[in-house]
């Protein structure tokens, strides 16, 4: 026995925590700015409500420097990967819920901006955050419509509220 397991020992013992039992930290958000409530939004709204969702995530560096435009099942590890090769602080500035070509078309939607591989400007870049933004929060008020769908009742003026199918988790 080493000194300092003896010395571990001694103290009372350590032991290894399995991979799948860690907690990630608070700073496992570190990617997105903490007044930036859209973002947050999107990614506790969809990860308490599915399995593994697919993202498309909106990644800008110095603010008006070019957005990527990329796709990850965990976009703030993926973003952490990406923070390695880049000077500026990379922060998350919009997030999508994706299908698997959502990100393609993305792409050729903004090809004309492309500035380099998954990387877009070209004076573009608040124009792609707004919309992606603005997409964003479609999808959640779509998505909260389906499981509570409201009818208007125009002779009393209210509304009713249809309970959500079973298997469905609330909003």
């Amino acid at each position: 026995m080493t000194s300092r397991n003896a010395a571990r020992r001694h103290r009372g013992g350590s032991r290894q925590v399995p991979r799948q039992e860690r907690v990630r930290p608070a700073l496992a958000i570190r990617h997105i700015d903490p007044e930036d409530a859209p973002v947050l939004e999107a990614l506790s709204y969809w990860r308490q409500r599915l399995d593994g969702p697919l993202f498309v995530y909106f990644v800008q560096g110095a603010p008006g420097g070019p957005v990527k435009i990329g796709r990850a099942r965990d976009p703030v590890d993926r973003v952490a990967g990406l923070q390695c090769g880049n000077p500026d602080a990379l922060l998350i500035r919009a997030l999508l819920l994706a299908s698997d070509d959502a990100e393609q078309r993305l792409h050729t939607r903004w090809a004309h901006a492309n500035v380099l591989g998954e990387w877009f400007g070209g004076g573009d870049e608040d124009t792609i955050i707004t919309l992606a933004r603005e997409a964003s929060a479609w999808q959640i008020e779509e998505h909260k419509a389906r499981i509570f769908p409201v009818h208007h009742i125009a002779d009393h003026g209210c509304a009713r509220v249809t309970p959500p199918r079973p298997g469905w988790r609330s909003a």
